[in-house]
C-alpha cells in the first residue's frame, strides 16, 4: 500500500511537471540597455526588449508598468505562437531631466514565473534652455545654480554647511579646480569628476570659530571649471552672531545694554562732492547695562566712511567711548548720503544695531 502512495505522488509531479513543460515560456534576449550620454535637444530615446515564447502554447503579454510616467512601453497583447518573437519597444522622454536616469519596466505574462524586470539608464546633457533654467550662472563647459554660496547666520564657534548644485554642461568629462581658502573655510566637489550631462555638488562648510570677523563676512573662493581654464570667484557670504542661548534669566537682568548719542541718525551739514577735505564726525557708544560691553566689530559698507576705531574695545557699566568717522567727499555718488555703520556688541536684546549718516549734497 505504502509503495502504492509513492507511485502515485512520483506520477502526479510527473503530470504537473509535464503540463508545465507544456505551457507558455517567455526567453528574454535581452533585459537591460544603456543610451549613453545623449542630448536632451535630440528628443525621445527609444529601444526595443525582444523576447521569445520557448514554450508549447500562446504566450500572451497582460500588462506592462513603468516606474516612471518619463517612460512609456508599446506592447502588443496578441498571442504569441510558440516559437515566435516580438518585442516591447520602450520610449524615454529626457525633455527637462537632466543627469542621470535609471528607469524600471515591469512585464506581465502568463508564464511561471509570470513576471519580468527590464531596466534603462543613461544620462541626459541638457539643452542650453533647460541648462539655464535650472543652472543660470554658467562658466565655460561648468554651470552652478547659485552666484552665492549665501551660508546665513552662524553662532560663534559652530559650524554651518551649504550645498550649491552644479552641472556639466559639455560633452567631456571636467574636474573642477577649488583655489585656496581660508583657515575657517572648506569646499569640497562631490563627485570631483563630472561626467557629460551629470550633476555634482560643492559643499561649503564655514566654520565661525576660526573667523575672526564678526557680522557680516565674504570671502572670494577661486574655482577654475577645469584644469587649464580661466577661474572665476564664487562669493562665500556668512553672519557670525553671538550665542546667548545659555544665558539665564539672571545673566540677562545684568547683561550690558548698548546705546548711541546721537541715537539712531547722524545729520550731517551739507557737502560737496568736490571739496579737498574730508567731513570730519563722531558718535558715542555707552553701556547702560550692568556687565562690560565688549564691542565686537564697528565697520560701514560705504567706502565713502572712514571709521578711526579706537583701541579699547571693553566698556565697563556706565562708560563711554567716541568713535571719530570721515567722509571723503571723493567717494560720494548721488544727491545725498545716507549711509549705515554696524556696530555688533555682546548686548543679548540688541547685538547688532545700526546708526545712520545722512547730508545733502551742494555743487
Amino acid at each position: 500500500m505504502k509503495a502504492l502512495r509513492t507511485i502515485l505522488t512520483v506520477l502526479a509531479a510527473s503530470f504537473s511537471l509535464a503540463l508545465a513543460a507544456q505551457g507558455p515560456k517567455i526567453f528574454w534576449r535581452e533585459t537591460f540597455h544603456d543610451f549613453g550620454a545623449f542630448n536632451e535637444d535630440s528628443g525621445i530615446a527609444r529601444t526595443s526588449f525582444r523576447y521569445v515564447n520557448t514554450g508549447s502554447e500562446p504566450l500572451i503579454v497582460i500588462k506592462v508598468r513603468t516606474t516612471c510616467g518619463c517612460t512609456v512601453a508599446e506592447y502588443s497583447r496578441k498571442p504569441l505562437a510558440p516559437g515566435d518573437s516580438a518585442e516591447i519597444i520602450v520610449d524615454y522622454d529626457p525633455a527637462g531631466r537632466l543627469g542621470r536616469f535609471e528607469k524600471g519596466i515591469i512585464v506581465d505574462t502568463n508564464t511561471d514565473p509570470r513576471r519580468s524586470n527590464l531596466k534603462i539608464k543613461g544620462t541626459v546633457v541638457g539643452g542650453e534652455e533647460s541648462v539655464r533654467a535650472q543652472y543660470p550662472v554658467a562658466h565655460g563647459p561648468l554651470a552652478i545654480r547659485k552666484a552665492t554660496a549665501l551660508v546665513g547666520d552662524v553662532l560663534k564657534g559652530h559650524m554651518k554647511t551649504v550645498f550649491i548644485n552644479a552641472y556639466n554642461r559639455s560633452n567631456d568629462s571636467i574636474s573642477p579646480q577649488i583655489g585656496n581658502t581660508p583657515d575657517w573655510l572648506h569646499i569640497s566637489l562631490e563627485p570631483a569628476r563630472i561626467a557629460p550631462g551629470e550633476q555634482a555638488s560643492f559643499i561649503v562648510y564655514f566654520r565661525s570659530d576660526r573667523c575672526p570677523d564678526w557680522g557680516l563676512s565674504e570671502t572670494l573662493v577661486d574655482i577654475a571649471p577645469d584644469a587649464g581654464l580661466e577661474p572665476f570667484a564664487l562669493p562665500v557670504v556668512a553672519t557670525v552672531v553671538e550665542d546667548f542661548s545659555s544665558l539665564s534669566d539672571k545673566d540677562l537682568a545684568r547683561a550690558p545694554v548698548v546705546a548711541f548719542e546721537p541715537d539712531g541718525r547722524i545729520v550731517l551739514p551739507p557737502v560737496s562732492p568736490g571739496a579737498p577735505e574730508p567731513v570730519e564726525a563722531s558718535f558715542r557708544i555707552t553701556n547702560r547695562g550692568h556687565s562690560p560691553l565688549e564691542i565686537r566689530r564697528i565697520w560701514s559698507p560705504d567706502p565713502a566712511i572712514r571709521l578711526h576705531i579706537p583701541a579699547k574695545k571693553t566698556l565697563k557699566p556706565g562708560k563711554h567711548l567716541d568713535i571719530p568717522f570721515s567722509v571723503n567727499p571723493a567717494e560720494i555718488s548721488g544727491d545725498i548720503i545716507n549711509s549705515r555703520i554696524t556696530v555688533i556688541t555682546n548686548d543679548p536684546t540688541n547685538s547688532v544695531a545700526s546708526v545712520r549718516v545722512v547730508a545733502e549734497t551742494t555743487p
